[in-house]
């Protein structure tokens, strides 16, 4: 009973699980990049990776045919070809509407 508190209740940053929608994805709800966002510190003021590579490791990547893999991991792309995604949060444009 205490482990499920443990890892469900965070006292210290006033947050329990259920107080934010679900995070799987980045497109309809900034998850991630609520801390991930360049605001955010570390102990030694330095802010918090952007980079995808922070906490995935993306073993392949790509359209149907055309798969680049990796069990070394690799650089995400975004499919659109454009570096502007680099500089944003995903649900800048992914927002749950048409995109």
């Amino acid at each position: 009973m205490i482990g499920i508190y443990r890892d469900n209740f965070f006292p210290g940053m006033k947050v329990l699980w259920k107080a934010y929608p679900n995070h799987i994805g980045h497109f309809t709800f900034r998850g991630c990049n609520r801390c991930h966002d360049g605001l955010h510190k570390n102990a030694k003021g330095e802010a918090i990776s952007h980079q995808c590579s922070s906490c995935h490791d993306i073993i392949s990547q790509g359209p149907e045919g055309k798969t680049e893999s990796s069990v070394n991991g690799l650089e995400f792309r975004h499919p659109g070809g454009s570096d502007e995604w680099k500089e944003m949060a995903c649900t800048d444009c992914h927002n749950g509407g048409d995109v």
